[in-house]
């Protein structure tokens, strides 16, 4: 009798005991953060080995950093001293993490979901980097409570294997040398399905075909919207987008989260039945590039903020009109 009763609670709480746990997986360049070396502005490929990394403020960064971190303050930026292999000498790169990415784990969290990384850069550089990040942002106690757990398992370049025979003939968004493949993280992550694993990344080439649909970031460089600002032009709809990213991000998990529990299905099938995939299939534009003009991702991004808000009250939605 008590075992139905408890059944019944939980079915009127709109949760599920079948469904399992969510794990959302992270790229994190371009994703969670832009990198750039000490002439500011040029992309450094990742894969360097650190040799040190910390959180810096805008009277310890170059004048142009400085300018993004005091126009964004909502900006965490690190500066990675990073040993070049190839040249045997020292070079200072900046991570500029996205608006308020550092409360999107706190909401993640909250929410009942399991955040992973994995990045196409070397272990080397992925694991100082995001643990100094993380440690930052969610205090260091708080930070190994949770890898005890099994969150915030860090995949890298040895992680991802070759794109197979069959997968050459798939979709065109999809093609890639190398792929993130989730099995990877079932594999190794406790709780975790490949059904019930997502990735969110900027570059859909890493995507296996068999492991859509996937949460698409768009891509945008944070310095060249300042210099767009700084000039009094009009932002594009990309960048306008790109600085309301983390609340896209928050709004999207939080809706496929909660119809996963609520419909007891797997995550994916979930984000599929969120984003309404149209029959045209992942070709379609606006699919594979969410945009503000269209009314379902502008709502994600206004539920998303509110749920930021609740970590940072004071943060509010990027347009051209502020």
């Amino acid at each position: 009798m008590r075992i139905i009763q408890i059944f019944l609670i939980f079915s009127l709480c709109g949760l599920s005991t079948a469904q399992g746990i969510g794990h959302a997986v992270f790229s994190i360049d371009n994703t969670l953060c832009w990198v750039v070396d000490s002439s500011l502005g040029t992309s450094r490929p990742s894969g360097r080995i650190i040799k040190s990394c910390s959180r810096v403020t805008p009277e310890e960064a170059p004048p142009d950093i400085a300018k993004v971190m005091k126009r964004f303050p909502e900006c965490r930026v690190y500066d990675v001293k990073v040993a070049n292999q190839v040249t045997h000498s020292e070079e200072s790169g900046f991570h500029i993490f996205r608006p308020h990415m550092h409360h999107l784990f706190s909401v993640l969290i909250d929410m009942g979901l399991v955040p992973h990384l994995f990045s196409s850069g070397t272990h080397e550089r992925n694991n100082p980097l995001m643990t100094t990040a993380l440690q930052d942002w969610l205090g260091v106690q708080y930070y190994d409570e949770l890898i005890q757990q099994n969150h915030f398992t860090i995949f890298s370049k040895n992680n991802l294997r070759e794109q197979r025979e069959e997968e050459r003939d798939s979709l065109i968004p999809f093609h890639g040398r190398e792929k993130k493949d989730l099995t990877v993280i079932s594999k190794q992550v406790s709780n975790s399905t490949k059904h019930n694993t997502i990735l969110v990344e900027d570059d859909e080439s890493y995507v296996v075909p068999e492991q859509i649909p996937f949460l698409k970031v768009r891509e945008s460089c944070l310095l060249t919207t300042l210099c767009y600002l700084e000039n009094g032009e009009t932002l594009s709809e990309e960048d306008e987008f790109s600085l309301n990213q983390t609340y896209y991000i928050a709004g999207v998990l939080k809706a496929s989260h909660d119809r996963m529990q609520y419909e007891n299905i797997s995550l994916r099938d979930a984000l599929e039945k969120v984003l309404h995939i149209p029959d045209e299939g992942y070709g379609v534009h606006f699919r594979l590039y969410p945009s503000l003009n269209h009314e379902k991702d502008l709502g994600f991004i206004q539920e998303g903020l509110q749920l930021i808000r609740q970590k940072a009250p004071e943060a509010q939605l990027y347009s051209n009109q502020n």
